[in-house]
């Protein structure tokens, strides 16, 4: 039923991690089996948050009826293009790494060399890309995908250029997000994904320690919660944030220390607020279009984030950006 037949292969490709060590990392190239008179445009599609290894792109591009077959399907069947998924550092190939959770300049770099591979993979095979490169992401995704078109507008320009980019219920703003989070009135929505940044950010900043933040004093045991092995519900137990009524009753506190959260609260220079903002992705001044996509009723990622990132690039002096609430 669809207007084009697809390949999908994996693909292997050299990289750098958040220390800047070399790394094997994967991904997966879908592409629609044309002849090789036409020429297809390149989206470079970023996943949302995972924990399961079983559920990289690479993995779950052999599943049938998952998310990213139904993906491929619509983009690169119905709409003939090719679409290149990185599986992100920690999972795929690289599953034995840390995951750079929402790191900026890891996250940018992996995705920024699976379209590089992409792309000299396509070369390699006669498949002719005609130039326009997209680039797109929902959630972590949203946040890769910004971080990596920011990076390719400043120092990959000549070799990229990007068409547009569509950023889907990112946390770009992640002081603003921790800063909501922090005073929230309300419980937590989804504590394995604050648990996946603390744990992320202690093992990539020497002044962060878990022992000093978290409930959880068995560091150890904090961070092999995150080894692609352990389900979003397994990872809940294990914190001690599910019972009877479900983890959505746990207040702030139940993960974090108290002292943390005050210290948070009421000190400038505290290290992880600190290290915060320096991995936000939303000021600067977009050269291609750029759509902020937010679902309005999102209680994970609100919507204020992409509204702040939208103000900042119309300050910046963009007038292409448009932002999009569904």
């Amino acid at each position: 039923s669809h207007a084009f037949a697809y390949k999908s292969i994996k693909i292997k490709y050299r990289t750098k991690d958040e220390q800047d060590n070399d790394v094997i990392a994967s991904g997966v190239l879908v592409y629609p089996e044309i002849t090789q008179a036409f020429s297809v445009p390149l989206v470079l599609d970023n996943h949302g948050t995972i924990f399961l290894n079983a559920e990289a792109p690479s993995s779950a591009i052999t599943t049938s009826g998952s998310g990213i077959q139904a993906l491929a399907a619509s983009m690169v069947g119905f709409l003939g293009f090719a679409v290149a998924f990185p599986d992100y550092l920690g999972y795929g190939d690289s599953s034995d790494k840390n995951h750079p959770y929402i790191l900026k300049k890891s996250s940018a770099k992996v995705s920024i060399d699976m379209l590089r591979a992409a792309k000299r993979y396509m070369t390699d095979h006669n498949i002719k890309n005609n130039g326009d490169i997209y680039i797109s992401g929902y959630s972590e995704g949203g946040y890769v995908a910004m971080a990596t078109a920011k990076e390719i507008e400043a120092n990959y320009s000549g070799e990229f250029t990007v068409k547009a980019l569509a950023a889907m219920a990112g946390p770009y703003d992640l002081a603003g997000l921790a800063n909501k989070e922090i005073n929230a009135t309300t419980n937590m929505k989804y504590p394995a994904f604050l648990a996946y940044l603390a744990s992320s950010y202690s093992i990539a900043y020497d002044d962060i320690d878990l022992q000093d933040i978290t409930v959880e004093q068995n560091t150890t045991k904090f961070n092999s919660l995150f080894d692609g092995n352990k389900n979003a519900t397994q990872i809940h137990i294990a914190l001690g944030l599910t019972n009877g009524d479900g983890y959505r009753s746990y207040r702030l506190n139940a993960l974090f220390q108290n002292s943390f959260i005050d210290d948070y609260k009421n000190n400038i220079n505290n290290s992880f607020k600190r290290h915060l903002e320096q991995n936000s992705v939303y000021d600067w001044k977009p050269n291609m279009k750029v759509n902020l996509i937010h679902c309005i009723d999102d209680e994970i990622i609100p919507i204020s984030l992409a509204q702040t990132a939208y103000d900042k690039f119309i300050a910046n002096g963009d007038t292409n950006a448009t932002i999009t609430f569904t």
